[in-house]
């Protein structure tokens, strides 16, 4: 690929007003305040209340294996892959499920396809 052909700043959003970027940090103060992680073999009690209190403001829902949770809405792209008439975009869709979305290139411009060319589940 031809260094001028394609160029990305960022793939980060804006974040929206009163948005929020999980971070590891963030992500970890979350979980500790839901409460429900995997100690070892053990996983601890959930804190329903404060589940309820996150949920008033962001997305909350509890790992489908258990003692972790998700804080995130759907979907997140996981990565891209490029080539020279190609952009595959990796998303999951919902904590276990996934698609892969192509943009081919026609005309010099990337049209994305209409229909994911395949889908997961876990």
């Amino acid at each position: 690929m031809r260094d001028e052909q394609y160029d990305v700043d960022s793939v980060t959003p804006v974040l929206p007003w009163r948005g929020l970027y999980l971070t590891p940090d963030i992500n970890k103060k979350l979980s500790s305040f839901a409460g429900g992680l995997k100690n070892g073999d053990k996983i601890g009690n959930i804190n329903k209340k404060n589940v309820n209190k996150l949920k008033k403001y962001i997305p909350v829902d509890y790992g489908h294996w258990g003692g972790y949770w998700w804080f995130t809405s759907f979907p997140i792209i996981t990565n891209i892959h490029y080539a020279d008439n190609l952009i595959a975009v990796m998303r999951r869709t919902s904590w276990w499920t996934g698609d892969v979305i192509w943009y081919v290139k026609e005309d010099g411009k990337f049209i994305r396809r209409p229909e994911p060319i395949t889908s997961w589940v876990e």
